[in-house]
């Protein structure tokens, strides 16, 4: 049995809210030493909070897994919409052997290495409310690694997509037979602009890219996956930002993630001592 942990989960959120920068105002005078130890207990406390909340996710999951008919010590896709599902199911590889094919009722079923810690795969039929029991079964073969592309243009079975220099510049969908990007847009598809203005009220409204450095563009048996990888235009963070359009259903996903900044950014919480207050990203 599992009982269902209401003070853990109240404390989670606790750590995850109470060093929000619209509460360091309350906190601690806005010197530059309170204001960086404020943000360091923020993240820490974020990176316990989803640390903890991921295991709780997992031991849910298994006790839940474990309690239907028919689960297997293969992979279990869930369903609980009321409606049946095609899936993308992404599975963390340590979890699985090193080479291995995944079976669906009996049927392979193809699979995309993501990275070294993750793959994944689209299941169809999902049963509403229900769930889907998937057999792994050793292989000789490690899962598919996706194989690079260098066109302009790419062709899916849903979008056909153009690129210019480091950007998807087009995205035409083939059922609809429509663009479905403006051509009149200068930063092309996905990019990321840092907005700055003196104030919230001020007219005057600066907009800044980051640079985008290269494209890398891989097809798998699963997906064609787009990665932009540059700097952003205020902090100098590292940017990627991943576009994955897949084959078996019209459906796209956007993860976008920056890292190793080079500067804290601060905002209205603490006033005009650091400025800049109606910066903000879109």
């Amino acid at each position: 049995d599992l009982a269902y942990p209401y003070r853990e989960l109240y404390d989670l959120v606790w750590r995850s809210l109470e060093f929000d920068e619209h509460c360091w105002a309350t906190m601690l005078p806005p010197t530059d030493a309170n204001v960086f130890n404020n943000d360091i207990t923020k993240k820490g406390n974020i990176a316990y909070a989803h640390g903890r909340a991921t295991a709780l996710l997992e031991q849910t999951l298994q006790a839940l897994t474990g309690a239907l008919a028919g689960a297997t010590d293969g992979l279990v896709v869930l369903n609980p919409l009321s409606h049946e599902t095609r899936q993308v199911v992404r599975v963390g590889a340590a979890s699985l052997p090193a080479s291995f094919e995944v079976y669906d009722g009996g049927v392979k079923l193809p699979i995309q290495r993501v990275s070294e810690k993750e793959i994944m795969l689209v299941v169809d039929k999902v049963a509403a409310l229900g769930h889907r029991n998937l057999e792994i079964r050793p292989s000789k073969l490690s899962p598919g690694e996706p194989e690079p592309l260098s066109g302009r243009t790419i062709d899916t079975p849903y979008y056909r997509l153009a690129v210019t220099g480091n950007r998807i510049t087009g995205i035409f969908d083939k059922e609809l037979g429509k663009e479905l990007i403006d051509s009149a847009n200068p930063h092309g598809f996905n990019t990321l602009l840092y907005v700055h203005t003196e104030d919230y009220l001020s007219p005057k409204v600066a907009t800044f890219a980051g640079t985008i450095e290269r494209l890398e563009i891989t097809r798998g048996e699963v997906a064609t996956v787009f990665v932009q990888h540059g700097i952003e235009a205020e902090s100098g963070s590292r940017i990627e930002n991943r576009v994955t359009v897949y084959h078996a259903l019209k459906r796209i996903d956007i993860k976008n993630r920056l890292y190793e900044a080079k500067k804290l950014l601060y905002e209205g919480c603490i006033g005009k001592h650091y400025g800049d207050v109606g910066n903000r990203y879109l």
